[in-house]
């Protein structure tokens, strides 16, 4: 249920005088133009090819397989070196860990799912999508939580991101869609993969390209804080700093950012089309109070408002999420190069609208 109070968090109870309403949705438009640009980069240099993502509907099974791993789909791209955290809540998970413990392994395949977008008031989609890089996830602790959730969740799974998979092929596609009387998925899917050869997962970077990507990321800072978007600590991103992480760190370090700008702009280009419409809605003589507004609001508007309140927050579409899966994929090198590269054109973008700001200032 989305609170009256929804749209005073968005600071949209009135109107913005009309003219501070046009520039601020002139620099919206420009952001969007920039975002594109941007776009249009990853699209040229890192496009990922159709044939990455796994289209799954229901369907027949394959033949078992001894190369089988389990897999516990991603809303997230995970990193070599993270911990990770899984509530084992549906019974078709609850089985995973369970044989995991059975047979002695230890191996989880935990790839990024794409997930339609449900219309409101509507059930499981029909169709997912996997993308066939995985994180490889080794299980180590299992917790029972039956008690301290009064049986919502069965298990804490506490797992650490070991290494890097790629998905061969899905041996039971249908386990994303059969479903109990509660819908709630009975199987876990299984796949064959190969695992990618790792380096030391602490290996840092580069002398020269933690000055440059230093350099890169220091900039950004100053800029986005003239566009008041979120950005790295201070004295995060100095040269020494970066020397002492490990560079798969530093590149989930940059992903996490990443989505928090993607958020804070999504959140922005909300609040402007709703008060465009509460804009449109007054001149027509209907002056709404907040909860006349989400009763009146335009169905597509306010699925985007509750997804954006929501506590898995908004969505992100795929593309989003291409140039971090290559650079997932990438050997030493090539990551190195990909995560500089990003936040130069990052920088780029960021000074554009910088100054159309002032311009328009």
């Amino acid at each position: 249920r989305i609170s009256p109070c929804l749209l005073r968090s968005f600071g949209l109870m009135a109107p913005r005088p009309v003219m501070k309403w046009s520039v601020s949705a002139l620099v919206f438009c420009f952001s969007l133009k920039t975002l594109a640009f941007c776009g249009a980069w990853y699209k040229q240099q890192s496009r990922i090819p159709r044939r990455a993502w796994f289209e799954v509907t229901k369907g027949p099974e394959l033949e078992p397989s001894r190369r089988a791993l389990p897999v516990f789909p991603s809303p997230s791209v995970l990193w070599p070196g993270a911990h990770v955290q899984f509530a084992v809540i549906e019974p078709g998970h609850r089985q995973l860990y369970e044989d995991l413990l059975m047979s002695g392994a230890r191996f989880v395949l935990a790839p990024l799912v794409d997930v339609p977008t449900h219309p409101i008031g509507g059930g499981r989609p029909d169709r997912y999508r996997l993308h066939s890089m995985a994180a490889l996830l080794n299980l180590e602790d299992l917790i029972e939580a039956t008690e301290q959730t009064d049986g919502l969740v069965k298990y804490v799974a506490k797992h650490r991101v070991v290494g890097r998979a790629k998905i061969q092929r899905l041996l039971n596609p249908s386990a994303l869609f059969d479903l109990n009387e509660k819908q709630e998925k009975v199987q876990y899917l299984q796949a064959e993969a190969d695992i990618l050869p790792e380096e030391d997962p602490a290996q840092p970077l580069e002398e020269e390209t933690a000055e440059v990507l230093a350099d890169a990321w220091n900039t950004l800072r100053s800029l986005s804080e003239q566009l008041a978007e979120p950005s790295f600590e201070p004295g995060f991103g100095d040269a020494a700093t970066l020397l002492r992480c490990p560079a798969w760190r530093l590149a989930e370090s940059w992903y996490r950012l990443c989505t928090k700008v993607q958020a804070h702009r999504e959140r922005a280009r909300v609040g402007t089309a709703v008060n465009a419409w509460l804009k449109a809605e007054k001149e027509k003589g209907n002056g709404l109070a907040a909860a006349e507004a989400l009763q009146q609001m335009p169905p597509q508007l306010l699925e985007v408002v509750t997804r954006l309140n929501s506590p898995t927050g908004p969505k992100f579409e795929a593309q989003f999420f291409e140039p971090f899966l290559r650079l997932l994929g990438a050997s030493r090198e090539a990551r190195d190069q990909r995560l500089v590269d990003m936040a130069k054109e990052e920088v780029k973008s960021a000074r554009a609208r910088v100054s159309i700001r002032e311009l328009l200032n």
